[in-house]
């Protein structure tokens, strides 16, 4: 030192830094406290180096003060080597300083325990605040002595099976007896090294949280603190090496275990300096942080919280009040995360200027995940509570309606002078009321067993075309009745749509989808049918009423869910046959969806697997309806489905293949499309397009081609008004000796 510096130590120091040294060794002799201090210092060569300087007082063997001991060290060249000795004692003291105050301020449990004796070896002081014991009430006994007695075997399970092999466990749950009598919840994080003996644990008080979740939000403001290993010892000198790099060790550990890190600002060099868990938190390069508080504040803060920082650190630098404080940060690697942060501790210098402030940082973005879910599964659990209620209230209504009736009519029937007209009027109210209640059973049986997964499937033969026309006759007459047209599409031949599948879920899913749309539609027309697409039917259900609006789209499916409450109200309903067609489906290998807009109608359509008993020649099958076989095809135009039947019964003992058109466009695109077609039966009043324009349109393109007419227009006038475009004319009701004749008069040679 004197060979590279000289003797003249007060003259060497550097002016700015003079002052400073010589504050940092009056008040250390004073106060007989260690120091420890960087400045700068002029060589023999007019050359300032920079010195770390530090010293500790010293003791004779009756405790008298002697002095202090104390060493320069040149740092100028290299700051990061290893410090000398007493240097990294020094740096022993301030690391354990720290982690007192972050483990002795943490609100949660944290302890050091002998794996195989279960005794306690350290706690901290959270112990005494949330169990009442006093340390030495604790402290060399074993924990099982405080557990609840039907958490000791869990608890025995985790100790022997992972704690003991080594392995860490998280989240485990168990009741501690209270001094007071009560028993609290815990919620422990143990960490164990085996080759100590030892488990290092930290424990968080979720009492609150079991008793009533409203509490979540006060949990989280509870934020974890380092869990680690602090031994005490009488080994100053001789261990202070090995003593900083375990501290360093366990502190980082404790950290990286408890997702805390801890910081110190030096406000008068506006300088941050961070534990090694800060740079993880905010995701930031430790080799290229800058360390100015004003830059992370600008750039990792979320600008909404970084009020709250500054008068959180505001606080405890001029009232000394610490104010934990929750915010959200902005990472670099463009993830948001939320944290608990704490300004604990203001310094100031002999001036009274505010010289250090620390404080920690702790990621809580798992607990606000956890707080969110567990708030969306609440709110979900109220709507459902509310959705019960709602679906009990109508469904008490729904079958007092009809029990009502049931119950009243019944009780009029054996009045002596009932008339015979009114005794079979209510003999048919109470009729029609026990066929509605029973529906209403039924639905409500048919749910639980598909919740309760009891409902079963019956595979067998089944043809599609059958169900579709079986369909048609029933709702036919109700829809005449409403005043709405109703429509069937079956593209495929009865051999081609037959499959294997349950018909009688098939046919519920339709005639839940038909019955819908009946109730929502009030004039236009519905339409139903099928598809092949892809290996699956895909059927529809196409309606021109209400709508429903696109957010309620997939809520309607669910059970006790309709579009909303007023739904229920005007048009009553269990809310059930939805969500009874889609557990159908889905039993049946398919899905089911909605397209839908409000005043313009509704699809529904669903699919189930294409299991054709007779495999489908796919290259002569579309659904334009090419023909599969080369039989004399008759085209039929006629948008009423019943009297195309009509039709295809008065000609099934002829070898004619028929053809169904709805509509004249229909018709000409079907004719396109189909040059085998040998004659048209073309009904003249249809929708889109009518008879006449359509045959029109087809004579232009095939002028050979027979076109008779049919049509309920029978005066004469009216059959010469068509006579130029059509070859022939039916006039209805046809009959069978007529249509026979003319329809063999053009066949007899195709």
């Amino acid at each position: 030192m004197e060979q590279e510096f000289g003797n003249g130590w007060a003259e060497g120091v550097h002016p700015d830094d003079f002052d400073f040294c010589l504050q940092i060794y009056v008040s250390a002799f004073d106060k007989r406290e260690p120091f420890e201090m960087d400045y700068r210092l002029k060589n023999k060569f007019g050359e300032y180096r920079w010195i770390r300087d530090f010293g500790r007082p010293f003791y004779d063997l009756d405790e008298t003060f002697l002095g202090y001991i104390g060493s320069c060290y040149d740092i100028t060249n290299n700051k990061e080597k290893e410090l000398q000795l007493i240097e990294a004692k020094e740096k022993a003291e301030d690391s354990e300083e720290k982690f007192k105050t972050i483990f002795n301020m943490s609100q949660s449990l944290i302890c050091i325990a002998d794996i195989n004796t279960s005794k306690f070896k350290f706690i901290n002081p959270t112990f005494e605040k949330i169990l009442g014991y006093r340390q030495e009430e604790l402290l060399n006994k074993p924990f099982f002595d405080f557990i609840h007695p039907d958490d000791i075997k869990p608890t025995k399970e985790v100790v022997e099976k992972k704690l003991q092999a080594g392995i860490a466990v998280q989240t485990f749950e168990n009741r501690y007896l209270c001094k007071n009598g009560n028993y609290c919840w815990l919620n422990w994080n143990s960490y164990p090294v085996p080759e100590k003996g030892v488990t290092y644990a930290i424990a968080h008080d979720i009492t609150k949280l079991k008793k009533n979740e409203k509490e979540l939000k006060e949990k989280n403001e509870e934020y974890e603190a380092i869990n680690e290993e602090y031994k005490q010892t009488n080994e100053e000198l001789f261990n202070a090496k090995n003593r900083l790099e375990e501290s360093e060790k366990q502190l980082k550990r404790a950290q990286q275990t408890a997702k805390t890190g801890n910081w110190i600002w030096y406000i008068q060099e506006n300088k941050l300096w961070w534990s090694d868990e800060m740079y993880n938190i905010f995701e930031i390069d430790k080799n290229t942080f800058t360390g100015k508080l004003d830059e992370v504040i600008e750039k990792a803060i979320h600008p909404e919280d970084k009020q709250a920082v500054e008068q959180s650190n505001y606080s405890v630098m001029v009232n000394n009040k610490p104010i934990p404080v929750e915010y959200r940060i902005n990472t670099n690697g463009g993830q948001q995360k939320y944290v608990l942060g704490l300004a604990d501790k203001i310094t100031l210098d002999r001036n009274g200027k505010s010289k250090l402030l620390t404080g920690i940082v702790k990621d809580i973005t798992d607990y606000k995940l956890t707080q969110k879910e567990l708030i969306a599964a609440k709110e979900k659990a109220e709507e459902s509570d509310r959705l019960k209620s709602a679906f009990l209230q109508n469904l008490s209504h729904e079958i007092r309606t009809p029990l009502n009736a049931i119950c009243g009519f019944s009780g009029r029937l054996n009045k002596s002078n009932l008339s015979e007209e009114k005794r079979n009027s209510f003999v048919s109210i109470i009729q029609n009321s026990s066929n509605q209640l029973l529906s209403i059973i039924s639905h409500v049986l048919t749910i639980s067993a598909l919740e309760t997964n009891q409902e079963k499937v019956y595979i067998d033969k089944v043809c599609i075309n059958n169900i579709i026309v079986d369909l048609l006759a029933i709702f036919k007459q109700q829809t005449v009745n409403q005043n709405i047209s109703l429509y069937a599409k079956q593209p495929l031949n009865d051999k081609q749509s037959e499959i294997y599948t349950d018909k009688t879920k098939t046919t519920q899913i339709l005639s839940n989808l038909i019955s819908n749309a009946m109730k929502f539609t009030h004039e236009g027309f519905i339409e139903f049918g099928y598809n092949l697409k892809d290996n699956e039917l895909e059927f529809y259900v196409k309606d021109s009423g209400i709508g429903i609006k696109v957010e309620l789209q997939e809520k309607i499916f669910e059970r006790f869910g309709q579009a909303d409450l007023s739904i229920n109200r005007k048009y009553g309903g269990t809310g059930l046959g939805l969500a009874i067609s889609k557990g159908f489906t889905e039993l049946l290998g398919g899905k089911i969806w909605v397209n839908s807009e409000i005043d313009k109608g509704s699809t529904f359509y669903f699919t189930i697997p294409y299991k054709p008993v007779n495999e489908v020649d796919k290259a002569k099958t579309d659904n334009s309806e090419k023909l599969v076989n080369k039989k004399p095809v008759i085209l039929v135009a006629e948008d009423e489905e019943f009297n195309f039947l009509y039709i295809e019964e008065l000609l099934i003992d002829f070898d004619y293949k028929l053809i169904h058109a709805k509509d004249g466009q229909e018709t000409v695109d079907i004719f396109k499309t189909n040059p085998d077609i040998s004659l048209i039966l073309m009904d003249i009043k249809m929708p889109i397009m009518d008879g006449h324009t359509a045959a029109k349109l087809i004579k232009e393109i095939k002028p050979d081609l027979q076109i008779i007419a049919q049509s309920a227009y029978a005066l004469e006038h009216e059959i010469e008004k068509y006579s130029g475009i059509f070859d022939d004319y039916l006039t209805k009701p046809i009959t069978e000796d007529i249509l026979i004749e003319k329809v063999n008069k053009y066949m007899i040679n195709k």
